[in-house]
């Protein structure tokens, strides 16, 4: 909180008087019901320093006595401390991307809260959390995997708080001022209504940055990439001291080496406070319990941070930070893994795999998993076998990890090695029919003919839960509907593929859309490929469509905004006029996956400036999927300088599909060897396309 001196001697109290919005009683109500008996969830979205967490403080302030406060350190905290929470307790998650989406055990620590909230047991229950909206915005996709358990912990619980004060809130902030001069600073000076950025030093600090001296810009600037890179705002100071010169012109950096202490007077400068507010970088100091780190490392204040990924989301990262990555990065498995996928979203395919092995060298599974799946689809499958076979022999239990190392090692001709990993996962997941049938076709292959006939009856018996869903499906073909709801509804609990996703059509046929709803929003959470199609799909046929439709707006909200894009599909094959808003309302929840069958339905229907005005609105914005069809728009036009300058904007962008790109245009412009190489090694972080180079093999990696 700023603080402004005045002439009067009357204390200010910490916090100056709160003005009450819209959001502050959508949040009010949550914690009634909560009070009430209740097990509430609130998710309050906005930008930093926009007012989310002083809301969710006034929300608790208001809350009976007796009521306790949770704050868990980090998602591992949260799932050892989950089943000590007792009633009348609110678990505090200020800050939720960092705890759910940015540590390794995020998902597990969801899982345990929606355990929670679904313990019949528990009572009078409320869960609180913040997140920037860039953050909720990168898991809304249904393209994207992972984070199933926080899109259904959150699912249609979002509070947006508005980031200007205009209208009543303004009314009732100038009636305020009078009583606090803190208050009455931020209705003079804040810009477009932003008074709660202004009270939290927002302004102060983008002062304080614009007037830096260029090495102080320097380090700043060395700090948001890292952060929006996938590091993290909390970073070593080491990192630091050699990469702020990167952005440096030789000219400053010639100036600034000659003062000995040019690190230290940079960092002094950054770390100075701003009207009360820490400074652009704070010191980090662990709690109690947290492991320490080994050298110095200091926090990018959150505003810095979050404004930085959208005002440098196309900049360039200068040469030599992705070397200075990859020897100065945290050790830390979550962190590397991120940094790894940006790197790959960006086609610098060597400096990815390097931050997959480091991950891979502190245990987890999951980075030998990428490094095996980026070699392999960059056609490198050799090299991609050994990754696939440490990440089986790491996750025994993992029926995923068998047969992709059993998939490699066939496409590399490796039947009799491949057989082994394929038993392993059948084994995993016993009735596994992919696993099982390709057991079968390999011993065939093998010239095992009576092993593979005995393989194939073991089979039939084994696969017993998918034989029950064909007779399932055969009972609803023939009307008997109860007894295929019966039969599908233990398929579901059992958590076999696409069962689900039946039982909620098949419910809705009969006429039950609440007890649909519930098996929907609870199938939601296990990402299954079958739900949103099977279940548009067939609540459409059902109709009327006016119900379906209402019914289906309601499952868009419940974590799977994938729903909208395909009831706009759907709609626009039939010629209905609601085709249109439900496309734009797909765009709004997920301009990623929405954005590409927007454009094409409007340039159908003959609104083609309405496609383009889209396609430029976006990517102006920095979407990746925009500049990706801008850059195809040029190829297509054979502009292929231009395209290919298009190309490189959208790899700076993050948007893996770039290289690709690039390779086609070589190849249209008779540049094959370039493609070729292009596409298997990809760029070296200064733009070049990378000489060969060589895996790091993971045979010395425990497991």
């Amino acid at each position: 909180m700023i603080e402004i001196s005045g002439d009067d001697a009357v204390p200010l109290p910490v916090l100056p008087p709160y003005v009450l919005r819209a959001h502050d009683e959508r949040l009010r109500t949550v914690a009634q019901r909560a009070v009430a008996g209740g097990k509430e969830t609130a998710l309050l979205v906005a930008g930093s320093s926009a007012g989310k967490t002083r809301a969710c403080w006034e929300a608790v302030r208001n809350l009976p006595t007796g009521w306790k406060l949770w704050r868990p350190l980090d998602a591992s905290d949260l799932v050892d401390g989950v089943g000590r929470v007792a009633a009348r307790t609110v678990v505090w998650l200020d800050g939720a991307e960092r705890l759910l989406l940015e540590d390794d055990r995020g998902e597990e620590a969801a899982k345990a809260l929606n355990s929670l909230l679904d313990n019949e047991g528990h009572h009078s229950l409320l869960i609180l959390a913040t997140m920037w909206r860039e953050s909720w915005a990168r898991i809304t996709p249904q393209s994207k995997p992972g984070h199933p358990q926080v899109r259904y912990l959150f699912a249609h619980r979002q509070i947006v708080v508005p980031e200007e004060f205009h209208g009543a809130a303004e009314t009732a902030l100038r009636a305020l001022a009078a009583s606090d001069r803190r208050l009455a600073y931020a209705a003079a000076n804040a810009e477009r209504g932003q008074v709660a950025q202004l009270l939290a030093g927002a302004k102060c600090l983008m002062d304080h940055y614009h007037a830096a001296p260029p090495i102080g810009q320097a380090l700043i600037e060395a700090a948001r990439d890292a952060s929006r890179l996938g590091h993290g705002p909390v970073q070593p100071l080491d990192y630091l001291r050699h990469a702020a010169p990167a952005y440096l012109t030789d000219s400053q950096w010639h100036t600034v080496a000659r003062e000995p202490e040019w690190f230290g007077d940079a960092v002094r400068w950054a770390q100075a406070n701003c009207l009360g507010v820490a400074g652009p970088l704070s010191e980090v100091y662990p709690r109690p319990g947290q492991q320490a780190f080994d050298s110095p490392h200091v926090r990018l204040a959150d505003y810095l941070d979050q404004s930085g990924r959208s005002a440098r989301r196309l900049s360039a990262i200068p040469d030599g930070i992705w070397d200075l990555l990859l020897l100065h990065a945290d050790r830390e498995p979550a962190a590397l893994r991120r940094l790894g996928r940006s790197a790959a979203n960006r086609g610098l395919l060597r400096i990815a795999v390097g931050f997959y092995h480091l991950a891979a060298e502190l245990g987890s599974t999951a980075a030998m998993v990428n490094a095996a799946d980026l070699l392999h689809r960059h056609d490198r499958n050799r090299e991609a076998i050994p990754w696939y076979i440490l990440a089986a022999e790491t996750a025994p239990e993992d029926p995923f990890a068998q047969q992709m190392a059993g998939m490699a090692l066939c496409e590399d001709g490796r039947l009799e090695e491949a057989l082994p990993w394929y038993l392993r996962a059948s084994a995993a997941l016993p009735g596994n029919p992919y696993a099982m049938s390709e057991v079968a076709e390999l011993l065939e292959d093998l010239g095992r003919t009576e092993d593979a006939e005995n393989w194939s009856l073991h089979a039939t018996f084994a696969s017993a839960p998918y034989r029950a869903r064909e007779i399932a499906e055969y009972q609803a073909q023939q009307g008997r509907s109860s007894e295929a709801i019966a039969m599908f509804d233990a398929l579901a609990r059992q958590g076999l593929p696409g069962a689900a996703a039946r039982l909620v059509v098949l419910l809705w046929q009969q006429g039950e859309p609440d007890r649909a709803m519930s098996w929907f929003r609870r199938a939601a959470v296990g990402d299954d490929g079958f739900l949103p199609v099977t279940v548009v799909a067939g609540v459409m046929a059902a109709g009327p469509i006016p119900t379906a439709l209402q019914w289906l707006e309601k499952a868009a909200d419940s974590g799977l905004p994938v729903v909208s894009l395909q009831v706009a599909q759907l709609l626009a094959e039939a010629h209905h006029p609601l085709a249109r808003t439900w496309y734009q309302r797909a765009l709004e929840e997920s301009p990623e996956d929405a954005l590409r069958p927007t454009v094409e339905f409007l340039r159908k229907t003959g609104q083609s400036r309405e496609a383009e005005h889209l396609i430029s609105r976006h990517a102006a914005l920095g979407q990746p999927t925009a500049l990706r069809m801008r850059a195809d728009e040029l190829a297509a036009c054979a502009q292929w300088d231009e395209a290919l300058t298009a190309y490189r904007v959208a790899a700076r962008s993050g948007c893996a599909a770039a290289l690709s790109g690039v390779a086609a245009v070589y190849r249209a412009t008779d540049r094959q060897t370039q493609a070729d190489r292009l596409l298997l090694y990809g760029w070296e972080p200064g733009g070049a396309i990378a000489e060969p180079w060589t895996a790091p093999d993971p045979g010395g990696l425990e497991h």
